[in-house]
């Protein structure tokens, strides 16, 4: 075989040629082999090897020399040893040289085949050579450590603990357990590794006790369930039940939500693992709870989905949920909730609550205070739901008798004000009476109305907490905070004042600060309170400290600034760390000195370039210097990089400004991926003119953020995860950006927005800032619901997380609104009101391309227009089409096509001339050997022509449009084109090779036929 085609090609694309006994027949036939008959079906064989040619062939050399030197025995595991030591080897994967050498069948073979003195002899039966699935350089760095550790003695017997070993090796962090199970997971591997890495004293390894439980996740997935675990045992808020598999999923966000439910029970299921986690998180495990916990840790094997569902609807006949009182009141522990429970139908049983009360919480009652305390902003969906949930008795409200208006915690923590018990399919909400009778006597009916939207967004619905909070607004006369949330502040006393203290002033839902301030007007009134209570204390005369002259003046020289920057930025703290790691800010300088970038920074050391001795040259009257010449210059003058290296496709000022806002959100910890950056970046001065397509060329991948940022001084950027950092493209400008957000803005605050659908397209570009544009730019903006989601958000869209973002589906089309025009007015207009559009097929293609504006385009691109029948319809209707309700969309077919005009001309007109000349026959491999003839095909993949050529209902339209007299005698359902991946050339080199070895009369079609 020509090794420069297919010396690194990948042998499992070869398969696609000779992996089926139909294939090779078909290329033997058209490369006009006679005796065709000599060809032995029956033992015809071709397992797939997943390597590439090269390393095939060193494998094979290796298996003959070592066989023939009598060195090759049984296989084993030092096999791999063997192999690696090979230069060429040195990086594939140990599941990759599995895939050659681990059936003593194929070893044989390939021995015969390479010519081995003595192949036939070989023992098949007794080979033996383990799965490990690694890379080289992970496999020796394991086989390092167990030399390592068992020499020192550490060894032992295996355990979890082994995998937090292995982690800690940087080398290996993105390793998955699963692959480092396949090394580590038997005593007589590890046996073997250590005999062959030469360790001392390995003979008194006890291979039968060695036990390592499999655990089949990522590094990462560990940490992070490591992580879920530290925490709720040290909060003692632990699920230990099937619960557990959905607590996991929705932590941290649900960064673990497409875990597969065996992976998560391949580290949770027994107790043995969970202590051996927490132990390596530094953990004391022998405290109460912890075993107490362990003891009666009970996770089930859920195998799909369903299983899951069902065991959770099994336990969920007691479901206990918390209203919490104020911000920072942490969750009960379910020992607790079981007690206030207990305590409250003790109370229940032996007490009745007044009539009147009653009354009160009655369906009626609570269905009027709904309706009465709902505010404009309430979604009409919400209320009706609410509503009907109530009337349905699905929630309903019981009144314990209990003078306090809360219920006392037993952990002595800040009292809660409802209590929610699932019984059966009911939610029951447990409120004091003392509750009740403050609100009727204040007049706040609105906190029963707050009370029961959190716990019918929270247990009905699904929502978050922080989602639920957020409802109670819906029935507040406060937009800010509701009457619930600040119950805990209006019913404070002096005793309560060290609580009021405690609430922080920056809260995630408090970014108007309106309910700190509303905390601090009370602490005011009880802090007099207090006074009048105490004797006053002797006023003592306060010193005032003068403050440091470290201020900058208006009047300081820019020589000056410059070194009082360069001065703060050198200085460092009592251990010798950087006070400012990350550099001066720039926006402290901004009112003295209008320095408010990077960028005005340079510029300001170019215009002073003399007198502050840079020797930056001019040119005629002009600055000439170049980026890297400015970074060494600001680096010295201000003792931090401005940025690094570009490889930005923006204007320099741009990729400075970016570079500054990605600081300044790395410092405010909202440094994130996702489409949200954009409309960070979008609010800064300097970028509105740019398009999203340039931002996303700097901040589209994480090693591009890492490198601004450690211009910047920050060195190890921990919240910028390089690998999972994720931007998707958008490919307008801010204004485009904006037009969009606008229109989605109108249509779903009027309720017309629905889950997209290709109607959108045509609303948009009636808007004069989009008319022009490419209607694939568009979908990068509105083509998936989570960028939606956002785009209503940053817009001011209330309510917004009633927007489905799952359902919302808008199709891919990659064409221009001038095409896409072309297409739906002159085409399929036309032709359907003539009653010839029918359902479609391939020779839609054939009229589309007869239009002018329409010749250059990529037959893939039409199908983004017309591929499917719901696009049709939308199509048909939008350019004013009559009776559109009789096209019948799920008939509708279109075939995909991948190819360009000229091709599949240049392809049906080959067909012509072989149909007309009786040899086209039913198709076969060999048409692909007469089609790669033609100049316009050569550098095609073979893949390509498929898509025109793999159905015969495809090659009849062909033959028919290209004027082919008689097609109606073109059988297509006997045509039979098999699909093949490969380009040309490869195809080329790899039916020489066949026919080389069929002439030489070679009986049989193996493993051996890829050496």
């Amino acid at each position: 075989m020509e090794e420069t085609v297919l010396e690194d090609m990948h042998l499992g694309q070869i398969h696609s040629v000779i992996g089926t006994v139909k294939k090779v027949r078909d290329l033997l036939v058209s490369a006009g082999i006679r005796d065709i008959d000599k060809f032995d079906a029956k033992t015809w064989e071709v397992p797939i090897i997943n390597t590439t040619v090269k390393q095939f062939k060193l494998i094979v050399e290796y298996l003959k020399k070592t066989y023939e030197a009598g060195k090759l025995g049984a296989g084993g595991i030092e096999i791999y040893f063997d192999l690696l030591q090979n230069e060429e080897m040195k990086d594939m994967n140990l599941g990759q040289m599995h895939s050659v050498i681990g059936q003593g069948e194929k070893v044989r073979e390939l021995l015969v085949r390479s010519g081995a003195r003595g192949g036939q002899q070989f023992n098949a039966e007794k080979w033996e050579v383990p799965i490990i699935n690694a890379t080289a350089k992970q496999f020796k760095l394991i086989v390092e450590y167990l030399k390592k550790s068992y020499e020192a003695g550490k060894l032992g017997a295996g355990g979890i603990e082994i995998y937090f070993d292995l982690l800690q090796n940087e080398e290996m962090k993105d390793m998955n357990l699963g692959q480092m199970h396949s090394v580590i997971g038997q005593g007589e591997k590890v046996k073997e590794l250590l005999v062959r890495s030469g360790a001392r004293g390995v003979q008194q390894f006890n291979a039968e006790k060695w036990d390592v439980p499999k655990i089949d996740v990522t590094a990462k997935q560990l940490k992070l369930i490591s992580e879920y675990l530290k925490e709720s045992f040290q909060k003692e808020t632990v699920v230990s039940d099937v619960k557990i598999y959905s607590e996991l999923r929705a932590f941290k966000d649900g960064e673990l939500k497409g875990m597969n439910l065996a992976q998560i029970y391949s580290v949770i299921g027994i107790r043995e693992k969970i202590a051996a986690i927490l132990k390596n998180d530094g953990m004391d495990i022998d405290t109460d709870y912890v075993k107490g916990v362990l003891s009666g840790w009970d996770v089930p094997f859920c195998g799909n989905e369903e299983d899951l569902a069902r065991r959770i609807n099994d336990m969920n006949k007691a479901v206990r949920t918390i209203t919490k009182k104020s911000p920072g009141t942490s969750d009960l522990s379910e020992e607790d909730v079981t007690k206030i429970l207990q305590d409250i139908h003790a109370k229940l049983k032996n007490n009745i609550a007044p009539q009147e009360l009653r009354e009160y919480a009655a369906v009626s009652n609570l269905l009027e205070i709904i309706e009465t305390t709902k505010q404009a902003n309430a979604p009409p969906k919400f209320v009706i739901g609410l509503l009907g949930t109530i009337k349905n008795a699905l929630l309903e409200i019981a009144i314990v008798p209990e003078s306090r208006i809360s219920f006392a915690r037993p952990d002595k923590g800040k009292d809660i004000y409802a209590i929610t018990e699932k019984i059966g399919n009911r939610y029951v909400i447990y409120i004091t009476s003392g509750l009740v009778e403050y609100i009727q006597t204040n007049q706040k009916n609105n906190i029963i109305s707050q009370v029961l939207a959190h716990e019918y967004a929270e247990n009905i619905l699904g929502a978050e907490h922080k989602l639920a909070c957020k409802f109670e607004l819906c029935f507040s006369r406060n937009k800010s905070f509701s009457e619930l949330t600040a119950l805990s502040i209006d019913t404070a006393r002096v005793e309560d004042i060290e609580y009021l203290r405690s609430i922080k002033k920056k809260h995630p839902a408090d970014k108007d600060k309106e309910f700190y301030k509303y905390v601090q007007n009370k602490l005011k009134v009880l802090e007099i309170e207090e006074k009048s209570f105490r004797p006053k204390e002797s006023v003592k005369q306060k010193t005032r400290t003068r403050q440091s002259s470290q201020t900058i003046t208006p009047i300081r020289a820019l020589e000056e600034t410059l070194r009082y920057i360069y001065d703060e930025n050198q200085k460092k703290d009592a251990k010798g760390e950087p006070i400012r790691p990350c550099g001066i800010h720039l926006e402290e300088l901004a009112e003295q000195h209008e320095i408010i970038s990077g960028s005005v920074l340079i510029k300001m050391l170019i215009d002073n370039k003399d007198e502050l001795g840079l020797g930056i040259k001019a040119h005629k009257g002009k600055i000439s210097i170049n980026q890297r010449k400015i970074y060494e210059i600001v680096k010295d003058a201000i003792g931090k990089a401005i940025i690094p290296k570009s490889g930005f496709n923006a204007a320099y000022d741009n990729v400075l400004t970016i570079r500054d806002s990605l600081l300044k959100y790395y410092r405010e910890d909202r440094l994130r991926g996702g489409v949200e950056i954009y409309f960070y970046l979008m609010k800064e001065e300097g970028l509105l003119e740019m398009n999203l397509g340039q931002i996303h060329t700097v901040i589209g991948t994480g090693r591009k953020v890492k490198e601004l940022l450690k211009s910047s001084g920050i060195i190890d950027s921990n919240n910028v995860d390089e690998k999972n950092w994720n931007v998707p493209i958008i490919n307008t400008t801010v204004d485009q950006v904006k037009c969009i957000a606008e229109y989605l803005k109108i249509r779903y605050e009027s309720n017309s927005l629905g889950i997209g659908g290709i109607e959108i397209y045509f609303d948009l570009i009636k808007e004069e800032k989009l008319k022009e544009m490419h209607l694939g730019h568009i979908h990068s903006v509105i083509g998936q619901g989570e960028k939606v989601k956002v785009l209503l958000e940053r817009f001011g869209v209330k309510n917004v997380e009633l927007f489905n973002a799952k359902n919302w589906d808008v199709p891919y089309i990659n064409a221009t609104v001038e095409q896409v025009k072309c297409i739906a007015e002159y085409f399929l207009k036309r032709i359907y009101e003539e009653n010839s559009l029918g359902i479609g097929g391939i020779d839609i293609y054939f009229d589309l391309i007869k239009e002018e504006k329409l010749k250059g385009m990529h037959l893939g691109q039409i199908h983004s227009v017309i591929g499917q029948g719901e696009k049709v319809k939308v199509l048909l209707e939008r350019f004013g089409v009559k009776n559109v309700e009789t096209f019948d969309e799920k008939k509708w077919n279109v075939p995909v096509i991948d190819v360009t005009v000229e091709q599949v001309k240049c392809i049906a007109e080959h067909l012509k001339g072989r149909y007309e000349k009786d040899s086209l026959g039913i198709g076969g491999i060999d048409i692909y050997f007469d089609l790669i003839k033609e100049e316009k095909l050569k550098g095609m993949h073979l893949g390509q022509i498929h898509s025109v050529i793999g159905q015969g209902e495809k090659v009849k339209v062909l033959l028919e449009r290209f004027g082919v007299k008689n097609v109606e005698t073109f059988d297509e359902k006997k045509w039979n084109v098999p699909v093949i991946d490969v380009t040309v050339e490869q195809l080329r080199v790899s039916v020489e090779y066949i026919i080389e070895v069929f002439s030489k009369k070679m009986a049989v079609f193996d493993a051996r036929i890829y050496s």
